[in-house]
């Protein structure tokens, strides 16, 4: 069942600590992906949409996931809809610019 909600403050995205300047320059974009891995180790984007957590210690997940040395990002959804998506993660269905981001962790 899909389930849509208004979101509110702050929700989580980890990303390759590689993806830094990518991410400062055009935001959360799975359009942008490159070389890099995403944290599940895919090569390609899994959905055309960004993946969030609701808390830090749910991000924790996908930090210890990684292959690679992460970045854990806050991303600023107030105003925004946000998704159920697979497996019960939350997902944002657009890219979400640099203005709305704070790196957290990197």
């Amino acid at each position: 069942m899909l389930v849509v909600k208004e979101a509110s403050g702050e929700m989580f995205h980890a990303t390759a600590t590689e993806n830094r300047q990518s991410i400062l320059r055009h935001g959360l974009d799975w359009r942008q992906m490159g070389t890099v891995p995403g944290i599940a180790g895919s090569r390609e984007p899994e959905l055309p949409a960004v993946f969030l957590c609701e808390s830090r210690e749910e991000i924790d997940f996908f930090t210890r996931m990684s292959r690679l040395p992460a970045d854990i990002w806050a991303v600023r959804v107030d105003g925004l809809r946000v998704e159920s998506g697979p497996h019960g993660w939350m997902i944002l269905p657009e890219p979400v610019p640099p203005e709305r981001l704070r790196l957290l962790q990197g």
